[in-house]
């Protein structure tokens, strides 16, 4: 049995409306996010809301509590790599959840991780310097993805920037006669990286010069919702001190059926966009030490939220009688009215 005890706090000032349900939890678990614990804020202006409320208090609860052991059965336990040669056991639970976590030896076991759970894949991405993190397309460090793949090679696909002729970069082979030019004048690059070699911590500063992206290759594309209206959704995130955040990754849910769209949207010098179908919607944006969350907003126009570091001020603690805190993480859960949670 799970042992647990909890506090309350109160971060959101969002209204959730009545008919759609909401839960956010904060975990100090054995096996979480590890780092410092990290800030937790509800932020954000969608539409025409008052920047002034950004940040304030408002009804619904955050729970933090310490968890030692699951009732749910394991189905299946796999070991990935990842392109920082960090390795990452997925365990598949018979409920269909996965639990990811860092295995030690690996580079970043121990240091600050970020691990986020969608109805299509979970993803453990470790903090890196930013200007390597930009390089990464997110989907590098989706390990549901990478658990089926087979062999001790992950294929990628490897983008230069335009007028910038390939070269070698850590870690990676690539395939030369697989060179193609793309339309919009970038060089795409079929390459791969060893299971057993990954990594890159002591490439040369100018190891990635020109490389703009580094991605699985591309399944199939989704299909656009048809029937519905598109808007733009425009996410703007500020830094501590009132600024543009350089490069991070967010993500957007649509709260009333998750399926319909919950993606990734990458935040480059303060500001990611990305199309939506008309609904209610939910971001998910921050830092590795500060979590934003807008947990609630309808979309029904080009709409921009706006969310700030410096509003993640609740700090989720818990202590346990006679245990010792191993790790210290913040998971944040957004449920759908159908479609599955975030």
């Amino acid at each position: 049995m799970p042992l647990s005890s909890s506090n309350t706090f109160r971060p959101f000032h969002n209204p959730i409306p009545a008919g759609r349900a909401a839960l956010a939890s904060a975990a100090v678990a054995a096996l979480a996010l590890t780092g410092a614990s990290p800030g937790l804020a509800s932020s954000g202006d969608a539409g025409s809301a008052s920047p002034s409320e950004s940040g304030a208090v408002g009804p619904s609860t955050i729970q933090v509590s310490h968890e030692t052991v699951s009732d749910t059965a394991v189905t299946a336990v796999q070991v990935v790599t990842l392109v920082t040669g960090d390795r990452v056991r997925v365990t598949t639970m018979s409920d269909n959840s996965v639990v990811a976590a860092i295995l030690p030896g690996s580079p970043h076991y121990g240091a600050t991780v970020k691990t986020v759970r969608t109805p299509s894949g979970v993803y453990v991405m470790p903090q890196l310097p930013a200007d390597q993190q930009s390089l990464f397309d997110v989907s590098m460090f989706d390990v549901s993805a990478l658990a089926k793949l087979s062999g001790d090679a992950v294929p990628v696909t490897l983008t230069f920037a335009k007028g910038v002729q390939p070269h070698a970069v850590p870690g990676l082979s690539t395939d030369a006669g697989t060179t193609r030019r793309a339309a919009d004048g970038t060089t795409v690059v079929a390459a791969r990286y060893s299971t057993s070699t990954a990594g890159f911590a002591n490439s040369a500063a100018d190891a990635w010069r020109g490389v703009s992206s580094v991605a699985l290759p591309a399944g199939a594309p989704k299909a656009r919702p048809t029937g519905q209206r598109m808007h733009t959704l425009t996410i703007k995130v500020r830094n501590l001190h009132g600024g543009p955040v350089r490069y991070e990754v967010g993500f957007v849910q649509n709260v009333d059926n998750a399926r319909v769209l919950t993606t990734q949207v990458e935040i480059v010098n303060g500001v990611g966009t990305i199309s939506v179908p008309e609904g209610n919607y939910a971001v998910f944006a921050g830092s590795f030490r500060r979590v934003l969350v807008n947990p609630d907003f309808p979309v029904t126009a080009d709409t921009s939220v706006t969310m700030r570091l410096s509003d993640a001020t609740v700090r989720p603690t818990e202590a346990v009688p006679h245990y010792g805190l191993v790790d210290t993480g913040v998971t944040v859960s957004r449920e759908s009215d159908r479609g599955g949670a975030f």
